[in-house]
């Protein structure tokens, strides 16, 4: 099936979210503004996803404004990185003929928030991450109701600030203008302890830019893929080998590593899983104004 997918979809983020939520009686009356500050794009690099693919979507936000900050609550921000699952449930993902992909993720019950629980973008800043959609959602339509619908809606007095408890608070949103369109074979759900150890360890952290030109900014985000995926591997291969016993399947081993011993291994394993922990779940600013070597 051949789909046609819109590269990128902005989300427009409004002026209050948190503990307080918009009524409807709140929208039809027009007391929801849309934050105008920041915008959130939404894409993939690809339009169909087999069954044993992660269905991955990147986020990108930024701040618009050329000369002043912007606010967004830690907890409605899909790129905020907690150490701790993060509450997804504020995407809506849907089939074209109207299946609810059933969330399995974390919901989580807070108290008010404090200024220390916002994120503030200077002007001109963005921070992106990837989020593995597969780990909060079970994807499990049939093939001939697989094409999926993904937008991101928040309503709330506390998306840019802490709520006044003066009742001088504006409702807010943070929503997609159009839904990201994918189509996703049919899989099995993970086991609850599979889904839970996902969503503490798969989550990408944010990758944030100081100075570097938006060609600059793309290559960066993609080679800290690329890195992702080849540490990845050298943990998935360092994990067979201790199961082995033995490195004589991998040819390189002694090259690289040296004479395969179980202490140097798991030395050496633990290293890299230190590593691709980094790369995936770490917030990273990457600087372009230092141009000597």
């Amino acid at each position: 099936m051949k789909l046609l997918l819109v590269p990128s979809i902005i989300l427009v983020l409004s002026r209050g979210v948190g503990v307080a939520f918009a009524a409807d009686g709140d929208r039809r009356r027009g007391r929801v503004q849309p934050k105008r500050d920041v915008t959130v794009s939404m894409s993939s690099t690809q339009t169909e996803f087999a069954a044993d693919e992660s269905v991955a979507i990147d986020i990108i936000l930024k701040n618009n404004e050329a000369n002043k900050p912007a606010r967004i609550l830690n907890w409605l921000n899909p790129c905020h990185v907690e150490g701790a699952p993060i509450d997804m449930s504020f995407f809506d993902v849907k089939t074209v003929g109207g299946q609810q992909a059933t969330y399995q993720g974390a919901l989580i019950k807070r108290k008010a928030p404090t200024n220390k629980d916002y994120t503030t973008l200077k002007a001109g800043e963005q921070i992106s991450c990837t989020v593995n959609l597969d780990d909060y959602f079970e994807f499990t339509a049939s093939s001939s109701d697989d094409v999926y619908e993904v937008s991101y809606t928040v309503e709330s007095m506390q998306i840019s600030n802490a709520y006044d408890v003066q009742g001088n608070a504006a409702m807010e949103s943070l929503e997609t203008n159009t839904p990201l369109t994918i189509q996703v074979d049919a899989r099995t759900p993970p086991s609850r302890a599979l889904r839970d150890q996902n969503l503490r360890g798969l989550q990408t952290g944010a990758t944030t830019f100081n100075a570097c030109s938006t060609t600059r900014q793309s290559l960066i985000r993609e080679a800290r893929k690329q890195a992702l995926t080849q540490a990845t591997s050298v943990v998935n291969l360092l994990t067979n080998v201790a199961k082995w016993g033995t490195a004589a399947r991998c040819y390189r081993y002694d090259e690289w590593f040296g004479t395969y011993s179980s202490t140097r291994h798991n030395e050496l394993k633990a290293g890299y899983e230190a590593l691709r922990n980094r790369l995936n779940v770490s917030s990273v600013v990457f600087d372009c104004t230092c141009t000597k070597p």
